[in-house]
């Protein structure tokens, strides 16, 4: 199964935020699954808005980035956090998978 990740500017992220969930702003990442086919989905990322939010975090930008991918990536696989215990789920496992490929984990 594959996954395509892309980068919106922030306006595109901003309009995706509006259309999505009628919220005004950029946000950090969209997940969308397909259909069916070999892909499990996209996962849109604006680099612009991570930029400004590792600035604010002080954290490296590429571990933030890599949240948000894999963020969608647990999107697309079903996972939610709505609810508290679904959060704590969804976060520890997202956890794993980044520090096993290297990265820091970002707390958001």
């Amino acid at each position: 199964m594959q996954v395509q990740v892309e980068w919106v500017t922030k306006d595109e992220s901003a309009q995706m935020n509006f259309t999505m969930k009628g919220e005004k702003g950029a946000s950090d990442v969209f997940s969308f699954p397909t259909a069916a086919g070999k892909t499990l989905g996209n996962v849109f990322i604006s680099p612009d808005f991570a930029r400004n939010v590792a600035k604010d975090l002080r954290v490296k930008l590429d571990d933030l980035i890599l949240r948000y991918a894999v963020h969608g990536l647990y999107h697309l696989l079903g996972y939610d956090h709505q609810m508290d215990s679904e959060r704590k789920k969804m976060f520890a496992s997202e956890e794993g998978i980044i520090h096993a490929a290297g990265g820091e984990f970002i707390s958001l």
